[in-house]
């Protein structure tokens, strides 16, 4: 019993010591900036053509051991449960211990057929191979966001935008029209509050811990909420 148990440890240690994880999927707009995918509203050309392209980057964190410079991981892509792409990841320069990469997927084209009033994507590393050693993973991050059909030329994106996501010291909140800003923490604190909006406005977070957040941006009855990650 005492060898059974001891194994059990053993490969727990294991699997924990090579986690790899999807901590974000985003959307990308025109000027470069980054917006959660996750609650998004996008709008889409109401005569397009069979495959538009959906401008995206998922971010990923290595929770294990580090992972060198060759080593390589698997993610696969997800619509609607659905396993239709899969991407070789293979790491130009060593990835620390709960460092945060990502993978462009800018060019990232979908059937339009496969878009749906509501969506939802997921990714998931499924393998890493670190010294050619492999690691199978069934972990995935899931973002669930709305489409409407209307009379423009390509995928624009019509919510407020905050980047980065995750962000380390300066959080950007675009395209606010006279607003104000709240951030809660898990537990339902508001940490940071700022008042009429207008534009743009950089929030200084670099006093926050790491984890998960609330932002809540309302104007009068009016109230959209996303989610953030600080990593620092």
């Amino acid at each position: 019993m005492k060898k059974l148990v001891l194994f059990f440890l053993i490969a727990f240690s294991f699997s924990f010591a090579n986690a790899q994880k999807v901590v974000g999927i985003f959307f990308v707009n025109q000027q470069g900036q980054i917006a959660n995918l996750d609650g998004l509203k996008l709008t889409v050309p109401a005569n397009p053509p069979a495959n538009v392209n959906i401008p995206t980057a998922v971010f990923f964190q290595n929770t294990g051991d580090v992972l060198n410079t060759g080593d390589s991981l698997h993610m696969a892509f997800f619509v609607e449960g659905q396993n239709v792409l899969n991407f070789n990841i293979t790491l130009n320069n060593a990835l620390a211990t709960d460092s945060v990469s990502y993978l462009d997927l800018q060019q990232l084209s979908v059937a339009t057929s496969s878009l749906k009033d509501i969506n939802t994507w997921c990714f998931g590393i499924t393998e890493a191979y670190r010294s050619g050693v492999e690691t199978a993973y069934s972990d995935t991050l899931c973002a669930t966001f709305t489409t409407k059909f209307l009379s423009v030329n390509e995928i624009t994106e019509n919510e407020t935008i905050i980047y980065p996501n995750p962000a380390k010291d300066i959080l950007t909140v675009d395209n606010v029209n006279n607003a104000d800003i709240y951030i809660y923490n898990t537990i339902g604190q508001m940490v940071k509050k700022v008042t009429n909006v207008v534009g743009n406005k950089e929030i200084n977070v670099s006093d926050l811990n790491n984890g998960m957040y609330i932002v809540r941006i309302q104007k009068g009855e009016s109230v959209q909420t996303k989610k953030i990650q600080i990593i620092k």
